[in-house]
């Protein structure tokens, strides 16, 4: 389960599920947009920079293996019961 704070992803998040996919062969991801939510950690990128890293996340996951959903209200109950909902190994 990743959850999408502020837009986006950081670079740490993006290079931390990267290196779990790559050892775990049919791995599904779950990445979770919380609107409104405060943002976390470096920037988002600049519409230079291309797709945001979450994009680039979804499209590095097979075919079938990547979910993308949004919900409202507190960050914090959100995302665990998210995590209960897709019985999420890692978030």
């Amino acid at each position: 389960l990743v959850p999408i704070l502020g837009g986006d992803v950081t670079e740490a998040v993006l290079d931390s599920v990267r290196t779990l996919l790559a050892g775990a062969g049919d791995a599904e991801v779950v990445l979770l947009h919380l609107p409104g939510a405060p943002e976390v950690g470096d920037a988002p990128p600049s519409p230079a920079a291309g797709a945001p890293r979450w994009r680039r996340l979804a499209a590095a996951v097979p075919t079938g293996h990547v979910f993308v959903d949004a919900v409202l209200g507190d960050p914090g109950r959100a995302i665990l019961a998210q995590a209960e909902r897709f019985h999420s190994d890692v978030i």
